[in-house]
């Protein structure tokens, strides 16, 4: 049997809810369409780009890290559009979103297939993942950082304190030890 001849598709990628926001200052209704699952490889995108954008000076912001993974969130499994001038400031985008419900919005209607615990979890075990394995080569860094002035010193007098005649005294000794052939043979 082939692949091809199961003819699955990715119906589960369609499977969405609404809700309908009322903006308070016009009465005016939207509805939102609400994915209640997104393809691996937008999943993985989420936690890429979250990752990214919280980190701040090789280290990850934790108000940063919430913000962008839920700000994410809206981007991947609702109909909304985002202009660029939208998306010039996200952290207020962020503020407008949660401030107004959206967000809880949205997560209500994931967490019904789980999808948002599941979500949530993954991305904690590879932040977890990602701070250890910043925190073993930040360790090998930092110890390479410490060492490197007493290295440079002591290669510093190695070349300050080298004599051509000693040198070539090893080498008249080693052509003396190999039967006076040169050293390189």
């Amino acid at each position: 049997m082939n692949f091809s001849d199961l003819n699955l598709n990715k119906n589960y990628l369609t499977s969405t809810k609404y809700f309908i926001y009322k903006d308070k200052d016009t009465d005016v209704e939207y509805k939102i369409n609400v994915n209640k699952h997104i393809s691996t490889q937008d999943k993985y995108d989420l936690f890429e780009v979250t990752f990214q954008k919280a980190e701040v000076d090789g280290k990850y912001q934790e108000l940063l890290l919430d913000a962008f993974f839920h700000l994410n969130i809206i981007y991947l499994y609702t109909d909304i559009e985002f202009s660029a001038e939208d998306r010039a400031d996200e952290l207020e985008l962020y503020d407008k979103l949660e401030n107004s419900g959206i967000i809880d919005n949205v997560i209500a209607i994931i967490e019904e297939t789980e999808e948002y615990t599941n979500l949530r979890n993954m991305f904690i075990q590879q932040l977890e993942r990602n701070i250890k394995y910043k925190e073993s080569a930040a360790a090998t860094l930092r110890s390479f950082v410490q060492d490197l002035p007493k290295s440079a010193e002591a290669a510093k007098n190695i070349v300050d304190n080298f004599n051509p005649d000693d040198y070539k005294n090893v080498v008249d000794f080693a052509m003396a030890a190999n039967a006076g052939r040169p050293v390189n043979q």
